[in-house]
């Protein structure tokens, strides 16, 4: 089973063209002690953040 600092890493480089290699980095986050697992997830382009969002488990 991939990790996710693996998947991660297969994204970032594996996945994008040649020219978003280096300027697009993926973030995701999970609050294990929110009751309902809230996380974070955002996709980055040279540190500004294009996409993110929140979700979570009922």
């Amino acid at each position: 089973m991939a990790t996710g600092s693996g998947i991660r890493k297969k994204l970032e480089t594996e996945y994008l063209a040649q020219s978003l290699q280096g300027h697009i980095q993926y973030y995701a986050t999970s609050y294990s002690r929110s009751p309902d697992h809230e996380g974070r997830a955002a996709i980055r382009y040279d540190g500004n953040e294009i996409i993110k969002g929140y979700y979570w488990n009922n």
